[in-house]
């Protein structure tokens, strides 16, 4: 699949899933914003890059819905079962698609200066 194509399952995936504010800290998640400019999340990318000498990189949504309807954290078999895993070659690719590479204009470009300035303190 190609990167572009990945991009648009990425934003289709979960179009009808509604939003949730996840507390990062906490790991709770609510279906109100918890603080002032607190955006909802439907993905939050996650990898399996650090160690990773396989060559293969995967990127999947590590939030989900479960058989309840209720938002969950989700694991990478769980996402590989739901058909929500992404395959990259390339390591850069991936920590840049986990990152948020896939989301649509501003969102895209606000996650993109995030990534940059997360690598810059590395």
């Amino acid at each position: 699949m190609s990167d572009i194509l990945k991009k648009f399952k990425a934003r289709k995936i979960r179009k009808n899933y509604g939003v949730t504010y996840l507390d990062q800290g906490s790991g709770e998640f609510s279906s109100t914003p918890l603080y002032e400019g607190h955006q909802p999340s439907t993905h939050l990318m996650t990898d399996d890059i650090i160690g990773n000498t396989s060559g293969e990189y995967h990127v999947w949504p590590s939030i989900g819905k479960d058989s309840s309807g209720n938002w969950t954290h989700q694991s990478g078999k769980d996402a590989f079962e739901k058909g929500e895993v992404f395959t990259f070659k390339n390591k850069n690719k991936a920590e840049k698609f986990a990152a948020g590479s896939w989301k649509p204009r501003e969102s895209r470009k606000w996650a993109m200066e995030e990534y940059k300035e997360n690598k810059n303190q590395e």
